[in-house]
């Protein structure tokens, strides 16, 4: 017996890591990622846990893709950040986190400033900008694999879950799982 099982089973079959951006059957529109400045996640509907056995670790596998043009992220960018949501059910409380890898002292490149500059000017100039001129231009996004757990600090209790995700502006579909917890 598995110490975590996934329902559906096709969850136990990646890799979770912020670095995996593999697409896998579970991603949400695979094959055919189509989507432009949206947001979709899947999970699995149900998680039963086994805490008793051996290498039972809390997980809760989160699957998404996303496509945001550099307009909207610049238009939006107090927003920019992948913001994950998770609330039980039956309660007020929503629990929050960045989906971010942090470095303690990251190494800025040379010309950092000019770039910051530039930045800057492009975050003014899409301040003008209309729904309509956001769908245009440059885009950038993939897929995710993250364990949710691990960007948000919260009691991994048996209960009916949503959880969605928000970023630039954009709010994804809401999921919703199942946490069984089986002693």
């Amino acid at each position: 017996m598995r110490p975590i099982q996934y329902i559906p089973d096709e969850f136990h079959d990646v890799e979770l890591s912020y670095y995996n951006g593999k697409e896998y059957p579970c991603t949400p529109s695979y094959p055919n990622f189509d989507l432009m400045n949206e947001i979709a996640i899947n999970s699995p509907s149900k998680i039963i846990c086994h805490p008793k056995d051996s290498g039972f670790i809390p997980t809760i596998p989160l699957r998404g893709f996303y496509m945001i043009t550099l307009r909207r992220c610049a238009k939006y960018y107090d927003l920019a950040a992948d913001i994950i949501h998770i609330r039980k059910k039956d309660e007020d409380i929503w629990y929050t986190g960045e989906m971010k890898e942090y470095t303690e002292n990251p190494i800025l490149p040379p010309g950092h400033e000019e770039a910051e500059i530039e930045r800057q000017k492009e975050i003014e100039k899409a301040q003008k900008y209309n729904l309509e001129d956001l769908n245009e231009g440059q885009a950038s996004g993939g897929a995710f694999n993250i364990n949710l757990l691990k960007y948000i600090n919260m009691p991994f209790l048996p209960g009916n879950y949503e959880i969605y995700m928000s970023s630039c502006g954009l709010e994804s579909n809401h999921v919703e799982v199942e946490i069984v917890i089986e002693n």
